[in-house]
């Protein structure tokens, strides 16, 4: 058995038991009696793939499990009295808001512009990729969500992105980022601030801002997302995967995503975001040593399109993204697409 061979079953162990481990916890919290209020299982994949292309944000994949409301808890969790003690110290949180914790495993991979010789990668954005855990609070009053999340994670060798890129695209390794812990702070708000009619067919309108900061990103963002169909769900939204970015939370304690009377239902969604960025370690290369780098673009954007089905509580969407040139030299914009899927458990 080769290195790759043993590298490659070394990532698929970690990743089972990874995923073994955020199921554990989802089965080990109760939820509160109420089948709307059951905790939330989400996976979400994005990738170039669809578009013929493996270059630039290439595969990213998040999953997620979001607990029930813990703002009435009686379980003693010690999860729950963390995420209560933390709420207690944001300045302009009310009371009347409910609250729920979420634990996420995700992996981002990135690639230089594809066909290009051994030299002219040199000049190019390097291989990178991003493996991470992280934990979030989301708290709403059913008006607006405020998520803060923490990421600790590996840029570098130790991610394993070569051999996710080797499994999925099967293409070369070159000039990749050094070994380098990750540390990423994100506070996020939405809002839900417009809703049309009561009727089945309907839609709402939700803005979006945010801050992301630590050694692997540094930006601030700001958006909008537009839905409309049939018996759209009572949440916050679709998010590409990004710092704070949560989607399927409901807008308040006693209502769950799907309205409870109707076993299916869809909507079209589309958005956008904008993004002054400071700082990004596939970009700019190690904080603490030298790398391989490129110049990057301090302002993108981002442009969504798709669809979702909702069926008895599960959520499914398929969505096409654009996104602007990220550093200087891109030959041009990159699109990909992202395949979302929510499981209420």
């Amino acid at each position: 058995m080769d290195r790759g061979d043993t590298m490659r079953g070394r990532v698929m162990r970690v990743f089972i038991i990874s995923v073994i481990a955020v199921v554990a916890i989802g089965l080990s919290i109760p939820a509160n009696g109420e089948d709307w209020n059951r905790g939330i299982f989400t996976f979400q994949f994005e990738n170039d793939f669809v578009h013929g292309t493996d270059q630039y944000y290439t595969n990213g994949l998040k999953i997620t499990w979001i607990s029930p409301n813990i703002t009435n808890d009686t379980t003693g969790n010690p999860l729950y009295r963390y995420s209560h003690s933390f709420l207690r110290h944001i300045p302009y949180e009310e009371s009347n808001r409910s609250s729920r914790i979420s634990v996420t495993l995700g992996q981002n991979i990135y690639m230089p512009t594809e066909n290009l010789s051994l030299a002219q990668l040199r000049d190019d954005r390097p291989c990178a990729g991003w493996t991470y855990a992280g934990t979030a609070v989301h708290s709403t009053d059913g008006h607006t969500l405020d998520t803060w999340e923490i990421q600790l994670g590996i840029v570098g060798p130790d991610a394993f992105a070569e051999d996710t890129q080797r499994l999925i695209h099967g293409t070369q390794w070159h000039y990749e980022l050094k070994n380098e812990p990750g540390v990423v702070l994100a506070c996020e708000r939405k809002w839900r601030a417009h809703e049309g009619s009561q009727t089945p067919l309907n839609y709402d309108i939700i803005p979006h801002a945010g801050i992301t900061v630590g050694n692997v990103s540094t930006f601030v963002t700001a958006g909008c997302e537009i839905r409309a169909g049939r018996h759209i769900p009572k949440d916050f939204g679709t998010a590409t995967i990004r710092p704070a970015g949560y989607t399927r939370i409901p807008a308040h304690a006693g209502t769950h995503p799907t309205n409870k009377h109707e076993h299916v239902g869809w909507y079209l969604f589309a958005a956008v975001d904008g993004r002054i960025v400071a700082r990004d370690i596939f970009l700019d290369g190690n904080t603490f040593t030298d790398s391989p780098s490129v110049e990057k673009e301090l302002c993108i954007a981002e442009v969504t399109t798709g669809i979702a089905v909702t069926m008895n509580r599960f959520t499914l969407s398929i969505a096409h993204i654009m996104r602007t040139e990220e550093f200087s030299g891109q030959e041009s914009d990159h699109q990909f697409g992202s395949i979302f899927l929510s499981i209420p458990f």
